[in-house]
Protein backbone atom coordinates (compact mmCIF):
# COMPACT_ATOMS: atom_id res chain seq x y z
CA UNK A 1 0.00 0.00 0.00
CA UNK A 2 1.32 4.06 -1.10
CA UNK A 3 1.80 5.85 1.94
CA UNK A 4 -1.04 7.83 2.72
CA UNK A 5 0.92 11.18 2.17
CA UNK A 6 1.75 10.51 -1.42
CA UNK A 7 -2.08 8.96 -1.90
CA UNK A 8 -3.17 12.33 -0.59
CA UNK A 9 -0.60 14.36 -3.10
CA UNK A 10 -1.83 12.58 -6.12
CA UNK A 11 -5.38 12.79 -5.00
CA UNK A 12 -5.04 16.48 -4.85
CA UNK A 13 -3.39 16.99 -8.16
CA UNK A 14 -6.03 14.54 -9.79
CA UNK A 15 -9.25 17.15 -8.35
CA UNK A 16 -7.00 20.30 -9.82
CA UNK A 17 -7.46 18.53 -13.02
CA UNK A 18 -10.80 16.80 -13.04
CA UNK A 19 -12.91 18.89 -10.92
CA UNK A 20 -12.08 22.20 -13.31
CA UNK A 21 -13.37 19.85 -16.37
CA UNK A 22 -14.11 21.59 -19.29
CA UNK A 23 -14.59 25.08 -17.63
CA UNK A 24 -10.61 24.72 -17.14
CA UNK A 25 -10.45 23.81 -20.96
CA UNK A 26 -12.37 26.32 -22.19
CA UNK A 27 -10.34 29.06 -20.31
CA UNK A 28 -7.14 27.39 -21.63
CA UNK A 29 -8.27 28.61 -25.36
CA UNK A 30 -8.71 32.30 -24.17
CA UNK A 31 -10.10 34.00 -27.00
CA UNK A 32 -10.70 31.43 -29.03
CA UNK A 33 -13.78 29.75 -25.94
CA UNK A 34 -16.19 32.55 -27.28
CA UNK A 35 -15.91 31.02 -30.67
CA UNK A 36 -16.19 27.47 -29.29
CA UNK A 37 -19.30 28.08 -27.87
CA UNK A 38 -20.78 30.07 -30.02
CA UNK A 39 -20.14 27.08 -32.54
CA UNK A 40 -21.98 24.67 -30.21
CA UNK A 41 -24.77 26.91 -29.96
CA UNK A 42 -25.79 27.43 -33.72
CA UNK A 43 -23.57 24.18 -35.15
CA UNK A 44 -22.52 26.51 -38.44
CA UNK A 45 -19.79 23.76 -40.04
CA UNK A 46 -18.79 26.63 -42.16
CA UNK A 47 -17.26 28.04 -39.78
CA UNK A 48 -15.23 25.28 -38.62
CA UNK A 49 -11.95 26.36 -40.50
CA UNK A 50 -12.37 29.53 -39.12
CA UNK A 51 -12.39 28.00 -35.55
CA UNK A 52 -9.19 26.04 -36.11
CA UNK A 53 -6.96 28.48 -37.09
CA UNK A 54 -8.27 30.59 -34.12
CA UNK A 55 -7.01 28.03 -32.45
CA UNK A 56 -3.59 27.74 -33.88
CA UNK A 57 -3.36 31.67 -33.83
CA UNK A 58 -4.32 31.68 -30.02
CA UNK A 59 -2.31 28.37 -29.12
CA UNK A 60 0.28 26.50 -30.07
CA UNK A 61 -0.70 22.04 -30.03
CA UNK A 62 0.98 20.77 -26.66
CA UNK A 63 0.94 17.48 -26.04
CA UNK A 64 1.11 17.90 -22.41
CA UNK A 65 -1.84 19.84 -22.06
CA UNK A 66 -4.55 18.82 -20.44
CA UNK A 67 -6.79 20.29 -23.27
CA UNK A 68 -4.81 18.15 -25.89
CA UNK A 69 -6.57 15.15 -26.55
CA UNK A 70 -10.18 16.58 -26.01
CA UNK A 71 -9.28 19.38 -28.30
CA UNK A 72 -8.23 16.92 -31.12
CA UNK A 73 -12.00 14.61 -30.31
CA UNK A 74 -13.77 18.22 -30.57
CA UNK A 75 -12.47 19.17 -34.27
CA UNK A 76 -12.51 15.44 -35.51
CA UNK A 77 -15.82 16.12 -34.93
CA UNK A 78 -17.07 19.55 -37.17
CA UNK A 79 -15.27 18.47 -40.30
CA UNK A 80 -18.39 16.38 -41.46
CA UNK A 81 -18.32 16.92 -45.40
CA UNK A 82 -15.89 16.03 -48.02
CA UNK A 83 -15.85 20.37 -48.26
CA UNK A 84 -14.93 20.97 -44.87
CA UNK A 85 -12.03 18.05 -45.13
CA UNK A 86 -10.48 20.28 -47.93
CA UNK A 87 -10.52 23.09 -45.94
CA UNK A 88 -8.81 21.18 -43.12
CA UNK A 89 -6.26 19.85 -45.74
CA UNK A 90 -5.95 23.56 -46.76
CA UNK A 91 -4.65 24.45 -43.22
CA UNK A 92 -2.66 21.22 -42.89
CA UNK A 93 -0.88 22.50 -45.51
CA UNK A 94 0.51 25.93 -44.13
CA UNK A 95 0.90 24.31 -40.55
CA UNK A 96 4.09 23.84 -38.96
CA UNK A 97 5.04 20.48 -37.97
CA UNK A 98 3.35 19.94 -34.00
CA UNK A 99 0.72 21.57 -35.73
CA UNK A 100 0.19 18.87 -38.81
CA UNK A 101 0.79 16.50 -36.00
CA UNK A 102 -2.25 17.65 -33.85
CA UNK A 103 -4.36 17.69 -37.16
CA UNK A 104 -3.06 14.46 -38.38
CA UNK A 105 -4.93 12.77 -34.83
CA UNK A 106 -7.78 14.47 -36.27
CA UNK A 107 -7.71 13.09 -39.40
CA UNK A 108 -7.37 9.67 -37.69
CA UNK A 109 -10.43 9.57 -36.01
CA UNK A 110 -12.67 10.74 -39.09
CA UNK A 111 -11.81 8.76 -41.66
CA UNK A 112 -8.27 6.04 -41.87
CA UNK A 113 -8.90 6.05 -45.65
CA UNK A 114 -8.05 10.20 -45.63
CA UNK A 115 -5.41 9.23 -43.64
CA UNK A 116 -3.59 6.70 -45.86
CA UNK A 117 -4.12 9.57 -48.32
CA UNK A 118 -2.61 12.09 -46.76
CA UNK A 119 0.71 9.53 -45.74
CA UNK A 120 0.98 9.31 -49.57
CA UNK A 121 0.75 13.02 -49.39
CA UNK A 122 3.31 14.06 -46.52
CA UNK A 123 6.67 14.41 -47.54
CA UNK A 124 8.46 14.75 -43.83
CA UNK A 125 9.85 11.48 -42.82
CA UNK A 126 9.02 12.27 -39.28
CA UNK A 127 5.23 13.17 -39.59
CA UNK A 128 4.94 10.02 -42.42
CA UNK A 129 6.34 7.39 -39.23
CA UNK A 130 4.24 8.98 -37.34
CA UNK A 131 1.22 8.24 -39.26
CA UNK A 132 2.15 5.08 -40.39
CA UNK A 133 2.27 4.01 -36.73
CA UNK A 134 -1.50 5.40 -36.24
CA UNK A 135 -2.20 3.31 -39.87
CA UNK A 136 -0.75 -0.19 -38.15
CA UNK A 137 -2.28 0.21 -34.93
CA UNK A 138 -5.52 -2.02 -34.76
CA UNK A 139 -6.07 -0.23 -31.56
CA UNK A 140 -10.06 0.85 -31.46
CA UNK A 141 -10.53 3.43 -28.69
CA UNK A 142 -13.90 4.77 -28.65
CA UNK A 143 -14.54 6.99 -25.80
CA UNK A 144 -18.57 6.29 -25.43
CA UNK A 145 -18.17 2.65 -25.07
CA UNK A 146 -14.94 2.28 -23.59
CA UNK A 147 -14.52 2.29 -19.65
CA UNK A 148 -13.63 5.76 -18.40
CA UNK A 149 -9.83 5.38 -15.97
CA UNK A 150 -9.05 9.05 -15.95
CA UNK A 151 -10.10 13.32 -15.94
CA UNK A 152 -9.04 13.42 -19.91
CA UNK A 153 -11.81 11.18 -20.68
CA UNK A 154 -14.10 12.72 -19.04
CA UNK A 155 -13.52 16.16 -20.93
CA UNK A 156 -12.84 14.05 -24.03
CA UNK A 157 -17.03 12.96 -23.20
CA UNK A 158 -17.21 16.72 -22.69
CA UNK A 159 -15.37 17.69 -25.92
CA UNK A 160 -17.72 15.47 -27.79
CA UNK A 161 -20.85 16.66 -26.56
CA UNK A 162 -19.75 20.61 -27.31
CA UNK A 163 -18.99 19.39 -30.69
CA UNK A 164 -22.20 17.55 -31.61
CA UNK A 165 -24.92 17.78 -29.16
CA UNK A 166 -25.52 14.38 -29.00
CA UNK A 167 -26.70 13.03 -25.50
CA UNK A 168 -24.80 9.51 -25.73
CA UNK A 169 -21.67 11.66 -23.81
CA UNK A 170 -24.13 12.78 -21.37
CA UNK A 171 -25.74 9.53 -20.91
CA UNK A 172 -21.55 7.94 -20.78
CA UNK A 173 -20.69 10.93 -18.11
CA UNK A 174 -23.83 9.77 -15.92
CA UNK A 175 -22.65 6.40 -15.84
CA UNK A 176 -19.86 6.82 -13.58
CA UNK A 177 -22.32 7.45 -10.78
CA UNK A 178 -23.27 4.00 -10.73
CA UNK A 179 -19.87 2.85 -9.99
CA UNK A 180 -19.26 0.87 -6.76
CA UNK A 181 -19.25 2.97 -3.63
CA UNK A 182 -15.47 2.23 -2.18
CA UNK A 183 -16.24 4.04 0.60
CA UNK A 184 -19.52 2.74 1.70
CA UNK A 185 -17.30 -1.07 0.81
CA UNK A 186 -14.48 -0.30 2.85
CA UNK A 187 -16.75 0.84 6.17
CA UNK A 188 -19.30 -1.76 6.05
CA UNK A 189 -16.74 -4.23 5.93
CA UNK A 190 -14.51 -2.67 8.62
CA UNK A 191 -13.19 -5.32 11.15
CA UNK A 192 -11.31 -2.63 13.57
CA UNK A 193 -11.43 -3.19 17.54
CA UNK A 194 -13.86 -1.46 19.27
CA UNK A 195 -11.56 2.03 20.21
CA UNK A 196 -10.98 1.94 16.60
CA UNK A 197 -14.90 1.58 16.05
CA UNK A 198 -14.95 4.48 17.91
CA UNK A 199 -11.98 6.68 15.94
CA UNK A 200 -13.69 5.31 12.66
CA UNK A 201 -16.93 6.66 13.58
CA UNK A 202 -16.07 10.12 14.72
CA UNK A 203 -13.54 10.16 11.75
CA UNK A 204 -16.87 10.04 9.42
CA UNK A 205 -18.88 12.51 11.12
CA UNK A 206 -16.44 15.27 9.78
CA UNK A 207 -18.13 14.35 6.14
CA UNK A 208 -21.52 14.26 7.58
CA UNK A 209 -21.80 10.35 7.62
CA UNK A 210 -23.50 8.17 10.37
CA UNK A 211 -22.35 5.17 11.75
CA UNK A 212 -25.55 2.79 12.55
CA UNK A 213 -25.17 -0.73 13.38
CA UNK A 214 -22.06 -1.03 11.06
CA UNK A 215 -23.60 0.39 8.21
CA UNK A 216 -22.72 4.08 7.17
CA UNK A 217 -25.67 6.73 6.62
CA UNK A 218 -24.52 9.12 4.13
CA UNK A 219 -26.28 12.04 2.45
CA UNK A 220 -27.17 11.42 -0.93
CA UNK A 221 -26.41 7.96 -0.51
CA UNK A 222 -23.12 7.57 -1.85
CA UNK A 223 -20.00 7.86 1.04
CA UNK A 224 -17.34 8.22 -2.18
CA UNK A 225 -19.15 11.82 -2.60
CA UNK A 226 -19.60 12.20 0.94
CA UNK A 227 -16.22 12.41 1.89
CA UNK A 228 -14.63 14.13 -1.38
CA UNK A 229 -17.09 16.99 -1.24
CA UNK A 230 -15.41 17.59 1.97
CA UNK A 231 -12.18 16.61 2.23
CA UNK A 232 -10.55 19.59 1.32
CA UNK A 233 -11.91 21.08 4.77
CA UNK A 234 -10.89 18.05 6.84
CA UNK A 235 -8.05 17.22 5.48
CA UNK A 236 -5.83 15.91 8.54
CA UNK A 237 -9.07 13.43 9.41
CA UNK A 238 -9.26 12.75 5.41
CA UNK A 239 -5.94 11.40 6.25
CA UNK A 240 -6.36 9.29 8.92
CA UNK A 241 -9.47 8.01 7.01
CA UNK A 242 -7.85 6.48 3.67
CA UNK A 243 -5.57 4.60 6.16
CA UNK A 244 -8.14 3.48 8.65
CA UNK A 245 -10.06 2.02 5.90
CA UNK A 246 -6.90 0.91 3.99
CA UNK A 247 -8.18 2.87 0.92
CA UNK A 248 -5.40 2.28 -2.19
CA UNK A 249 -4.17 4.99 -4.24
CA UNK A 250 -6.27 3.25 -7.31
CA UNK A 251 -9.42 2.94 -4.90
CA UNK A 252 -9.05 6.76 -4.29
CA UNK A 253 -8.53 7.69 -7.88
CA UNK A 254 -11.17 5.96 -8.94
CA UNK A 255 -13.74 7.53 -6.30
CA UNK A 256 -12.55 10.84 -7.54
CA UNK A 257 -13.55 10.47 -11.04
CA UNK A 258 -17.07 9.31 -9.63
CA UNK A 259 -16.92 12.53 -8.03
CA UNK A 260 -15.89 15.05 -10.87
CA UNK A 261 -18.60 13.01 -13.10
CA UNK A 262 -20.66 14.23 -10.40
CA UNK A 263 -20.30 17.40 -9.99
CA UNK A 264 -19.58 18.56 -13.58
CA UNK A 265 -22.96 17.12 -14.46
CA UNK A 266 -24.56 19.24 -11.87
CA UNK A 267 -22.27 22.37 -12.71
CA UNK A 268 -23.61 21.99 -16.57
CA UNK A 269 -27.30 21.26 -15.83
CA UNK A 270 -28.15 25.18 -15.91
CA UNK A 271 -25.81 26.25 -18.70
CA UNK A 272 -26.88 23.17 -21.35
CA UNK A 273 -30.18 22.29 -21.19
CA UNK A 274 -28.99 19.45 -23.52
CA UNK A 275 -27.59 18.10 -20.17
CA UNK A 276 -30.96 18.63 -17.92
CA UNK A 277 -33.10 17.03 -20.44
CA UNK A 278 -30.78 13.93 -20.31
CA UNK A 279 -30.60 14.13 -16.45
CA UNK A 280 -34.08 14.01 -16.38
CA UNK A 281 -34.63 10.80 -18.41
CA UNK A 282 -32.34 9.30 -16.03
CA UNK A 283 -34.02 10.28 -12.94
CA UNK A 284 -37.56 9.33 -14.87
CA UNK A 285 -35.88 5.71 -15.27
CA UNK A 286 -36.30 3.68 -12.03
CA UNK A 287 -34.38 0.86 -13.17
CA UNK A 288 -31.54 3.42 -13.60
CA UNK A 289 -28.94 2.62 -11.18
CA UNK A 290 -27.19 5.92 -10.92
CA UNK A 291 -30.97 7.24 -10.50
CA UNK A 292 -30.82 8.32 -7.10
CA UNK A 293 -27.01 10.44 -7.59
CA UNK A 294 -29.05 12.57 -10.43
CA UNK A 295 -31.92 13.15 -8.53
CA UNK A 296 -29.59 14.79 -6.15
CA UNK A 297 -27.76 16.30 -8.95
CA UNK A 298 -31.34 18.01 -10.00
CA UNK A 299 -31.63 19.67 -6.72
CA UNK A 300 -28.40 20.92 -6.31
CA UNK A 301 -28.52 22.56 -10.25
CA UNK A 302 -31.11 24.94 -8.04
CA UNK A 303 -28.16 26.67 -6.08
CA UNK A 304 -26.09 27.38 -9.05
Amino acid sequence: MRKPKTIISIFCMFVFAVICGTHAVAQEYGSVDDRIMDFYKTKDYQKAPELLESFFNDHHPDREASWYYPTVFFFSKIFPTEQSFNQLMTIYGKSDSEERRFLILVVSLKDKQLLNKLYEKENDAYLKGFIKGIIDDKTKYDPLTADITNSTELDILWSIFFATGDSAPIRKIASVLAWKDIFKHKITTFTGTKEQKKELIKLLSDFNIKYNNEEPDAPMEDCDISVLDSYTEHLESFKKLIKTLNITGEELYRASIKNAAFWSLAANLNRHPLVRTECMKIADDKAAPERNLILFILVKSVMY
